[in-house]
């Protein structure tokens, strides 16, 4: 039994979105915030898929003393690999749609290990979103990755117009995304993550960065605050002067 690092952690910063998903996917909470992974719950498994989960690590059994060891090494952690990790990023071609998180849940037991991107349906962020069935559903992972402590950015080669799904959390308003350069509008995809619209058939290069709704109106009002203190400290200068 092991502990699942969480994007929310134990304090204020807790995406609503990402701890609902693996609430109801199953996974074990304890404290609040503290997510475990357990070998006795597949439950999750799908949704371990879908969070990019490479590897799972777990202690191994301690034998007892009347057990031999011989020619065979003594390791700290047993380390098993994933075969269904979904990519971090990936194109899809169509946008499914579900009611409640149950039924994405539903989907996403269904798909297993083949990406896919879905919208809830009465979010009015994809109200205007085409979701014409593809020529194929196939996923693309992206490539060319680069990251900083402020941005995500990828490549996609997209055979189609469809979805670019990048599984890092979705929160309203607090990202820019561009693609090729160009500003562009990103939505809720897949319950907690983030998804833009790729318009026609092409090379694309897609980037995130964090820029808070209201950080510009802080960084304005900084400058203001800042303009005052100057000219207040000036003022007074000369009159000691």
């Amino acid at each position: 039994m092991l502990g699942l690092e969480s994007i929310g952690g134990p304090d204020a910063l807790t995406n609503e979105y990402y701890h609902d998903l693996l609430l109801a996917g199953g996974v074990r909470q304890e404290w609040g915030w503290r997510w475990i992974v357990e070998r006795a719950n597949p439950v999750p498994l799908p949704l371990y898929n879908l969070l990019n989960v490479r590897y799972f690590l777990d202690v191994p059994p301690r034998p007892g003393p009347e057990v031999a060891l011989t020619g065979r090494p003594r390791l700290d952690l047993d380390v098993s690999q994933n075969e269904g990790e979904w990519p971090r990023a990936f194109f899809v071609g169509t946008l499914q749609s579900y009611d409640r998180l149950e039924q994405f849940l539903e989907l996403l037991r269904q798909a297993d290990a083949h990406p896919f991107a879905a919208a809830q349906n009465g979010d009015l962020t994809v109200s205007n979103l085409d979701r014409t069935a593809a020529t194929s559903t196939t996923a693309v992972p992206a490539h060319d990755y680069r990251l900083t402590n402020n941005t995500t950015t990828f490549t996609v080669d997209a055979p189609a117009p469809g979805v670019a799904v990048l599984t890092e959390a979705y929160v309203a308003g607090d990202f820019r995304v561009t693609l090729n350069g160009a500003p562009a509008d990103y939505f809720r995809v897949n319950h907690a993550f983030r998804g833009v619209r790729i318009p026609a058939a092409g090379k694309y290069v897609v980037s995130y960065s964090y820029w808070p709704r209201h950080f510009t109106l802080s960084l304005a009002m900084a400058a203001i605050g800042s303009l005052i203190l100057i000219t207040w400290l000036m003022a007074t200068f000369r009159r000691q002067v």
